[in-house]
């Protein structure tokens, strides 16, 4: 193998035979990359290789197939029985009332702890019981007031029939009194129709030709006096 000293002197000789010019023409080394531009180079390339494994690390999780619902995670160890949360912590949204997720910390997802939920809960518990008795005390006021009205009511009805059936026994006691009136007016219209005329004595009475008038039977035996008291006046 010849060296590069050999090389260029073998130049002039060939340039001789074909009649161009003889003087030397050193040959340049051939050009060689700047070791900045290798270094770059490496590290844009590693670079892309990083970025790229991420890429890969932050889509793992597999896109669903035609068909197939993307679920949320914890959804299939629900389906399975097992606790997709650890540490008995509960899934959001799950929990009596629907609560909110609670944190490590006992802080919910938006800002509230479990004491004051459950301040809040008791709150609006005792708010229910107080309508419930405010409705119930309404309710009772007005079967109150309807009973009491009632009872009035049957006690009116009950005096104005009283009222009704002491004018009944006034009336009749008025009218009984009156027919009792008008008998013994009849009765005395009666005796006067039967009864002699009266005079101031027996004497009298026998000159004009009535008498005599006994005890219990005649009218006219108390018009006059029984001297001998034996219940018979004015003998003829």
């Amino acid at each position: 193998m010849r060296t590069r000293q050999q090389r260029l002197q073998v130049a002039p000789d060939r340039a001789d035979n074909t009649g161009m010019s003889t003087s030397p023409t050193p040959l340049r080394p051939p050009r060689r990359p700047p070791r900045l531009g290798q270094a770059l180079t490496a590290v844009l390339a590693l670079v892309g290789v990083v970025g790229f494994v991420v890429l890969l690390g932050v889509g793992a999780g597999r896109a669903p197939a035609a068909g197939e619902v993307d679920r949320p995670p914890g959804v299939e160890a629900v389906e399975q029985g097992t606790d997709p949360q650890p540490h008995g912590v509960p899934l959001a949204g799950s929990g009596s009332g629907g609560a909110a997720p609670v944190s490590a910390g006992g802080e919910a997802e938006d800002g509230t702890t479990a004491q004051e939920d459950a301040d809040r809960a008791a709150a609006e518990q005792r708010a229910a019981e107080e309508r419930a008795a405010e409705e119930q005390a309404e309710a009772d006021r007005i079967a109150a007031q309807a009973a009491a009205d009632e009872a009035a009511a049957q006690l009116d009805a009950t005096a104005r029939a009283a009222a009704r059936q002491a004018a009944a026994d006034q009336a009749a006691a008025q009218a009984a009194a009156e027919a009792v009136a008008r008998e013994e007016a009849e009765r005395l219209d009666a005796q006067d129709a039967a009864v002699d005329p009266r005079y101031p004595s027996c004497t009298e009475a026998t000159a004009h030709g009535y008498g005599h008038y006994v005890s219990g039977v005649d009218a006219e035996y108390g018009w006059y006096r029984d001297t001998d008291a034996d219940g018979v006046v004015c003998e003829v």
